[in-house]
């Protein structure tokens, strides 16, 4: 397989970086292929400030992690509102719209059908994060995140993009529904791809669950 790799943001050091080098790619979820596995998974990295030009085992912080992250900023800058919007846009952008894994290596590829391919991730996530994190009003602004035993202070505009680009990931590596729209037979999703990691925000949003048990949930 031909390997990809994409820097979808850099600041202050930390970067994100689109990827399909996953180490287990996912089954396949619809009918008579259900005992397949997709070619590849796609990851999204967060690179640490000193592993830049270095080899390293590049990592990804869980869901929970980033969304709780992304949610704490809110309610210490008293942003809420404007994280739910930003929560929205970003899961109603990727479900559905994202091809599955297999589809999207091929096309990579062979560059044949470009809509196809990874820059349908790269090209979301990039308006998604100018959107609802402009560099004039949040180039600077940070939030905590513990990522490979320590806390760091992570621009909030990278754990946005890391946001998205995983929501992205999840639709890619366990959705169904791009493949169903593509389908001539007609019938509704049964995965929930990125819904499932968007449904721990809400959760946290609007009920009284703990961070803990959203984690649960996920494991």
């Amino acid at each position: 397989m031909k390997d990809y790799q994409k820097s979808l943001i850099e600041e202050c050091g930390y970067e994100v970086h689109l990827a399909n080098d996953g180490k287990l790619p996912k089954p396949i979820p619809w009918p008579k292929e259900e005992k397949k596995r997709h070619s590849v998974d796609w990851v999204a990295h967060l690179i640490l400030p000193e592993e830049q030009g270095k080899d390293h085992v590049a990592l990804v912080p869980p869901y929970f992690a980033q969304m709780e992250a992304l949610f704490q900023w809110a309610l210490t800058t008293h942003r809420v509102d404007e994280l739910d919007r930003f929560m929205d846009e970003a899961v109603e952008t990727m479900a559905g719209e994202i091809p599955d894994s297999t589809t999207l290596q091929a096309a990579y590829e062979t560059g044949l059908d470009s809509e196809k391919g990874p820059c349908s991730m790269v090209s979301r996530v990039d308006k998604l994060v100018s959107v609802h994190f402009p560099t004039d009003r949040y180039k600077g602004e940070t939030a905590p995140l513990k990522y490979r035993g320590r806390l760091h202070r992570i621009p909030v505009r990278v754990i946005a993009a890391l946001w998205c680009a995983s929501l992205a990931c999840e639709e890619a590596n366990r959705g169904d529904a791009w493949h169903l729209k593509q389908s001539e037979v007609k019938t509704e999703p049964t995965m929930a791809g990125c819904r499932m990691s968007h449904s721990c925000y809400v959760l946290r949003r609007h009920s009284k669950a703990t961070l803990k048990q959203i984690r649960k949930m996920l494991n």
